[in-house]
């Protein structure tokens, strides 16, 4: 998996931006993967360690130094989130294979300034449908037709809450645009500071 994902960052221009560990095939048996250590820190311990206040992106608010091994590599702060998009676009959009399991974690800033992504033993691939629907969404989404995107949820006939049942049209429509947007887009609004557990 890793190697696969390897190529598909390499394809995508990535390579200086992210680092997945390779395997080392040589030492792995069918019980016993063997990979390269990555050295770095977590994302948000990184980010954390610059802040004095925590940031919330809001309006006016004043972003902290960005650690020089980001600055070198991604160019700033919001270079690294773009890195962070970049590579689950590729697996998602691209590949249609993707890594299920990217909490703070999994997610390093390495040494030499890369993004380091670890833990790739949960994977999903997305069948073609499911890809084109995820492309046609997120441009739904940037161009804030609410409209196509209930269209395309709905019509997709992939999803399903059973708290719409009953409700208005307009109150259908609101509910997938709120979870469109609170699940995928990244800009900050009211709804960023909700956790849905």
């Amino acid at each position: 998996k890793m190697a696969r994902f390897s190529r598909a960052f390499a394809r995508a221009g990535l390579v200086e931006r992210i680092g997945i560990a390779r395997a080392h095939a040589d030492l792995a048996t069918a019980r016993v993967l063997v990979m390269e250590k990555l050295v770095g820190t977590r994302m948000l311990e990184v980010v954390r360690a610059a802040c004095a206040l925590p940031d919330r992106g809001l309006p006016g608010a004043q972003f902290p130094p960005c650690p020089p091994e980001v600055v070198r590599v991604h160019g700033s702060w919001a270079g690294l989130v773009n890195s962070l998009h970049l590579a689950f676009g590729t697996m998602v959009l691209v590949e249609g294979t993707f890594h299920t399991d990217p909490h703070p974690g999994n997610l390093l800033v390495l040494d030499d300034g890369r993004l380091g992504i670890l833990d790739w033993g949960q994977t999903k691939r997305l069948r073609a449908d499911h890809v084109r629907l995820l492309c046609r969404m997120t441009l739904a989404m940037a161009a804030e037709r609410y409209a196509q995107i209930e269209a395309l949820i709905e019509g997709s006939g992939e999803f399903a809450l059973e708290e719409l049942v009953g409700r208005s049209p307009l109150e259908k429509r609101m509910a997938w645009v709120l979870i469109c947007y609170t699940f995928v887009d990244t800009r900050w609004t009211p709804l960023s500071d909700l956790t849905f557990a």
